[in-house]
């Protein structure tokens, strides 16, 4: 049986004892949120035992519980993090979906034996501009009549290409313009941009 009340972090899980509530199991520390209209981006760390595999979830909540910590209301996704030779490991884990501003996120992890964390401190929620949101088309009709086209950056090989009908048999053409690693707030994705036309425009990504 563990205690009520938050338990403090031990570094490396080392020393805990055998009997622990859920191993004593360490949570995640938050360090901030981002959130666009239609991904989420979490940064953190975890200190833990070396040589395992750990399960990261994440959760918004409207408010931030008064003690600092928790709670889980709406799960927004999980990823995992392996802790090699080191006992701690910073994690950038971008989901799909949106945060509202205002709202909290919170995580917990989870070790191979299935012992849980308590919830880590809540983060508040930064709201990015919705006029450069990763994933929206973007027409500037006061910088030389240029688009920015961003996505989440999956891994893999793919190129950008264009068509200028979706009447059937469609003639799709690849853009040369190199997609640039995005920093920032925008860690994460690729964008590219491109000059405006006055005719229909559309693109899509094709895997290589």
């Amino acid at each position: 049986m563990g205690t009520y009340g938050v338990n403090t972090n031990v570094p490396c899980e080392s020393g805990v004892a055998a009997n622990a509530a859920n191993a004593e199991q360490n949570y995640p520390v938050l360090t901030n949120v981002y959130s666009s209209r239609v991904a989420i981006q979490i940064s953190g760390t975890l200190n833990s035992g070396t040589g395992k595999t750990y399960r990261l979830q994440f959760f918004s909540n409207p408010s931030g519980d008064a003690v600092g910590y928790g709670q889980g209301q709406v799960f927004l996704g999980q990823t995992n993090l392996t802790l090699g030779a080191s006992c701690s490991s910073n994690f950038t884990v971008l989901l799909p979906g949106s945060v509202p501003g205002g709202w909290v996120v919170t995580a917990t992890a989870t070790d191979p034996a299935n012992n849980t964390s308590e919830f880590s401190a809540w983060v508040p929620v930064i709201r990015l501009p919705t006029s450069i949101a990763p994933g929206q088309l973007e027409v500037d009709p006061f910088c030389n009549r240029q688009i920015s086209l961003s996505w989440t950056n999956n891994g893999g090989s793919y190129v950008l290409q264009q068509t200028h009908s979706l009447t059937p048999p469609l003639q799709w053409t690849t853009i040369t313009n190199a997609p640039l690693p995005t920093g920032g707030f925008f860690s994460g994705f690729f964008a590219v941009t491109l000059s405006a036309t006055n005719g229909s425009a559309f693109y899509r990504l094709a895997t290589q």
